[in-house]
Protein backbone atom coordinates (compact mmCIF):
# COMPACT_ATOMS: atom_id res chain seq x y z
CA UNK A 1 0.00 0.00 0.00
CA UNK A 2 1.32 3.65 -1.09
CA UNK A 3 1.06 6.53 1.48
CA UNK A 4 0.61 9.86 -0.43
CA UNK A 5 2.42 12.82 1.94
CA UNK A 6 1.76 16.14 0.99
CA UNK A 7 4.10 18.98 1.72
CA UNK A 8 2.50 21.20 4.01
CA UNK A 9 3.99 25.17 3.08
CA UNK A 10 5.34 26.76 6.51
CA UNK A 11 4.28 29.75 7.27
CA UNK A 12 7.64 31.77 6.25
CA UNK A 13 7.23 29.78 2.72
CA UNK A 14 3.90 31.20 2.70
CA UNK A 15 5.20 35.18 3.69
CA UNK A 16 7.89 34.71 1.22
CA UNK A 17 5.69 33.96 -1.71
CA UNK A 18 3.66 36.63 -0.91
CA UNK A 19 6.10 38.82 -1.06
CA UNK A 20 7.35 37.76 -4.58
CA UNK A 21 4.21 37.69 -5.72
CA UNK A 22 3.78 41.33 -4.72
CA UNK A 23 6.93 42.27 -5.65
CA UNK A 24 6.74 40.38 -8.96
CA UNK A 25 3.32 42.50 -9.79
CA UNK A 26 4.34 45.86 -8.76
CA UNK A 27 7.68 45.38 -11.44
CA UNK A 28 5.65 43.98 -13.87
CA UNK A 29 3.05 46.40 -13.39
CA UNK A 30 5.89 49.69 -13.95
CA UNK A 31 7.50 47.27 -16.74
CA UNK A 32 3.99 47.29 -18.84
CA UNK A 33 3.73 51.17 -18.65
CA UNK A 34 6.97 51.50 -19.64
CA UNK A 35 6.13 49.50 -22.93
CA UNK A 36 3.17 51.50 -23.55
CA UNK A 37 5.55 54.67 -22.92
CA UNK A 38 8.18 53.72 -25.29
CA UNK A 39 5.91 52.51 -28.15
CA UNK A 40 3.80 55.83 -28.28
CA UNK A 41 7.05 57.81 -28.26
CA UNK A 42 8.34 55.50 -31.60
CA UNK A 43 5.14 56.22 -32.73
CA UNK A 44 5.26 59.90 -32.34
CA UNK A 45 8.86 60.23 -33.30
CA UNK A 46 7.73 57.87 -36.62
CA UNK A 47 5.12 60.52 -37.71
CA UNK A 48 7.78 63.03 -36.96
CA UNK A 49 10.25 60.83 -39.44
CA UNK A 50 7.23 60.87 -42.16
CA UNK A 51 6.16 64.87 -41.71
CA UNK A 52 10.45 65.90 -42.45
CA UNK A 53 10.71 63.38 -45.18
CA UNK A 54 8.16 64.91 -46.53
CA UNK A 55 8.88 68.69 -46.28
CA UNK A 56 12.51 67.51 -47.35
CA UNK A 57 10.94 65.93 -50.44
CA UNK A 58 9.03 68.84 -51.22
CA UNK A 59 12.54 71.25 -50.80
CA UNK A 60 13.99 68.87 -52.99
CA UNK A 61 11.66 69.48 -55.60
CA UNK A 62 11.33 73.06 -55.53
CA UNK A 63 15.56 73.41 -55.29
CA UNK A 64 15.18 71.48 -58.77
CA UNK A 65 11.91 73.82 -60.17
CA UNK A 66 14.54 76.63 -59.32
CA UNK A 67 17.32 75.12 -60.96
CA UNK A 68 15.38 74.02 -64.34
CA UNK A 69 13.11 77.67 -64.02
CA UNK A 70 17.03 79.37 -64.06
CA UNK A 71 18.05 77.39 -67.25
CA UNK A 72 15.14 78.11 -69.20
CA UNK A 73 15.40 81.70 -68.13
CA UNK A 74 19.18 81.70 -69.32
CA UNK A 75 18.78 80.29 -72.72
CA UNK A 76 15.73 83.31 -73.36
CA UNK A 77 17.74 85.76 -72.08
CA UNK A 78 20.53 84.57 -74.53
CA UNK A 79 18.10 84.23 -77.29
CA UNK A 80 17.02 87.57 -76.67
CA UNK A 81 20.31 89.31 -76.34
CA UNK A 82 21.53 87.62 -79.76
CA UNK A 83 18.97 89.51 -81.15
CA UNK A 84 19.60 92.76 -79.75
CA UNK A 85 23.33 92.04 -80.30
CA UNK A 86 22.30 92.06 -83.93
CA UNK A 87 20.53 94.69 -83.82
CA UNK A 88 22.80 96.95 -82.22
CA UNK A 89 25.67 95.96 -84.88
CA UNK A 90 23.32 96.52 -87.53
CA UNK A 91 22.07 99.90 -86.24
CA UNK A 92 18.55 98.82 -86.08
CA UNK A 93 17.08 101.55 -84.04
CA UNK A 94 13.08 100.01 -84.20
CA UNK A 95 14.38 96.56 -83.11
CA UNK A 96 16.74 97.86 -80.40
CA UNK A 97 13.78 99.99 -79.01
CA UNK A 98 11.41 96.81 -79.47
CA UNK A 99 13.75 94.50 -77.50
CA UNK A 100 14.37 97.61 -74.77
CA UNK A 101 10.61 97.87 -74.50
CA UNK A 102 9.43 93.91 -74.43
CA UNK A 103 11.75 92.13 -72.70
CA UNK A 104 11.00 91.45 -69.03
CA UNK A 105 12.06 94.11 -66.84
CA UNK A 106 15.54 92.71 -65.41
CA UNK A 107 16.91 92.11 -69.07
CA UNK A 108 15.74 95.31 -70.28
CA UNK A 109 17.61 96.95 -67.56
CA UNK A 110 20.56 95.11 -68.34
CA UNK A 111 20.50 95.88 -72.07
CA UNK A 112 19.98 99.38 -71.95
CA UNK A 113 23.00 99.71 -69.27
CA UNK A 114 25.09 97.71 -71.88
CA UNK A 115 23.79 99.83 -75.15
CA UNK A 116 24.62 102.66 -73.20
CA UNK A 117 28.21 101.83 -73.06
CA UNK A 118 28.53 102.10 -76.73
CA UNK A 119 29.71 98.84 -76.96
CA UNK A 120 30.94 99.19 -80.70
CA UNK A 121 32.78 101.62 -80.41
CA UNK A 122 34.13 100.76 -76.84
CA UNK A 123 36.03 97.80 -76.50
CA UNK A 124 35.96 98.09 -72.79
CA UNK A 125 32.00 96.90 -73.04
CA UNK A 126 31.56 94.10 -72.12
CA UNK A 127 31.79 91.24 -74.74
CA UNK A 128 27.19 90.79 -74.58
CA UNK A 129 24.88 91.70 -72.02
CA UNK A 130 25.16 88.38 -70.25
CA UNK A 131 28.66 88.72 -69.19
CA UNK A 132 27.73 92.39 -67.25
CA UNK A 133 27.65 92.26 -63.30
CA UNK A 134 24.32 93.40 -63.31
CA UNK A 135 23.09 90.08 -65.10
CA UNK A 136 25.75 87.78 -63.29
CA UNK A 137 23.62 89.17 -59.55
CA UNK A 138 20.79 88.34 -61.59
CA UNK A 139 21.66 84.48 -62.32
CA UNK A 140 23.26 84.08 -58.72
CA UNK A 141 20.09 85.19 -56.94
CA UNK A 142 18.80 82.32 -59.10
CA UNK A 143 21.02 80.30 -57.93
CA UNK A 144 20.92 81.41 -54.14
CA UNK A 145 16.97 80.40 -53.93
CA UNK A 146 18.24 77.10 -55.33
CA UNK A 147 21.14 76.61 -52.87
CA UNK A 148 18.96 77.05 -50.16
CA UNK A 149 16.14 75.49 -50.57
CA UNK A 150 18.84 72.21 -51.01
CA UNK A 151 20.30 73.37 -47.61
CA UNK A 152 16.74 73.10 -46.38
CA UNK A 153 16.07 69.87 -47.72
CA UNK A 154 19.49 68.42 -46.77
CA UNK A 155 18.69 69.40 -42.96
CA UNK A 156 15.04 67.56 -43.11
CA UNK A 157 16.43 64.80 -44.38
CA UNK A 158 18.94 64.61 -41.62
CA UNK A 159 16.44 65.31 -38.52
CA UNK A 160 14.22 62.52 -40.53
CA UNK A 161 16.91 60.07 -40.03
CA UNK A 162 17.65 61.28 -36.34
CA UNK A 163 13.63 61.23 -35.78
CA UNK A 164 14.36 57.27 -37.27
CA UNK A 165 16.91 56.72 -34.75
CA UNK A 166 15.52 57.81 -32.14
CA UNK A 167 11.87 55.60 -33.34
CA UNK A 168 14.19 52.50 -33.10
CA UNK A 169 15.76 53.15 -30.02
CA UNK A 170 12.36 53.38 -28.40
CA UNK A 171 11.30 50.20 -30.02
CA UNK A 172 14.41 48.39 -28.46
CA UNK A 173 13.41 49.93 -25.17
CA UNK A 174 10.06 47.98 -25.76
CA UNK A 175 11.75 45.02 -26.27
CA UNK A 176 14.02 45.14 -22.80
CA UNK A 177 11.01 46.02 -21.06
CA UNK A 178 9.16 43.34 -22.62
CA UNK A 179 12.18 41.12 -21.57
CA UNK A 180 11.44 42.10 -17.82
CA UNK A 181 8.01 41.42 -18.20
CA UNK A 182 8.63 38.35 -19.19
CA UNK A 183 10.69 37.34 -16.50
CA UNK A 184 8.40 38.62 -14.03
CA UNK A 185 5.75 36.37 -15.74
CA UNK A 186 8.33 33.74 -15.08
CA UNK A 187 10.02 34.71 -11.81
CA UNK A 188 6.57 34.52 -9.72
CA UNK A 189 5.29 30.92 -11.29
CA UNK A 190 9.07 29.34 -9.89
CA UNK A 191 8.89 26.52 -7.30
CA UNK A 192 11.63 27.59 -5.64
CA UNK A 193 11.47 30.77 -3.81
CA UNK A 194 15.27 31.59 -4.10
CA UNK A 195 15.34 31.02 -7.76
CA UNK A 196 12.17 33.23 -8.01
CA UNK A 197 13.53 36.16 -6.25
CA UNK A 198 17.09 36.12 -8.18
CA UNK A 199 14.72 36.09 -11.38
CA UNK A 200 13.04 39.03 -9.93
CA UNK A 201 16.29 41.06 -8.77
CA UNK A 202 17.56 40.20 -12.52
CA UNK A 203 14.44 41.92 -13.71
CA UNK A 204 14.62 44.35 -11.36
CA UNK A 205 18.18 45.38 -12.04
CA UNK A 206 17.55 45.26 -16.26
CA UNK A 207 14.25 47.67 -15.47
CA UNK A 208 16.16 50.09 -13.73
CA UNK A 209 19.39 50.44 -15.79
CA UNK A 210 17.22 50.54 -19.23
CA UNK A 211 14.82 53.18 -16.83
CA UNK A 212 17.96 55.38 -15.63
CA UNK A 213 19.12 55.17 -19.88
CA UNK A 214 15.48 56.08 -20.98
CA UNK A 215 15.42 59.16 -18.71
CA UNK A 216 18.83 60.49 -19.59
CA UNK A 217 19.75 59.82 -23.29
CA UNK A 218 16.40 59.56 -25.17
CA UNK A 219 14.17 63.04 -26.05
CA UNK A 220 10.51 63.17 -25.57
CA UNK A 221 8.18 63.85 -29.03
CA UNK A 222 5.26 66.54 -28.23
CA UNK A 223 1.83 65.95 -29.80
CA UNK A 224 1.76 69.37 -32.51
CA UNK A 225 -1.38 70.36 -33.76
Amino acid sequence: MTTNTTTIPTTQEVDQRTRLEILGTVLLSIASLAVAWCTYQSTLWNGEQNFRMAEASFSYRRANEYTVIAAQQRERDATIALSFIDAVIENRQDKINYYLHRSHTQLASILSDWYNTKPIQNSNSPVNPLETPAYQRMMQASKNSSDSAMRKAEELWEEAKRNNMISDSYTLFTVVFSIVMFLCGVGTKLSRIKVAFTSLIFAGSIFLITLILLIVSMPVAQITK
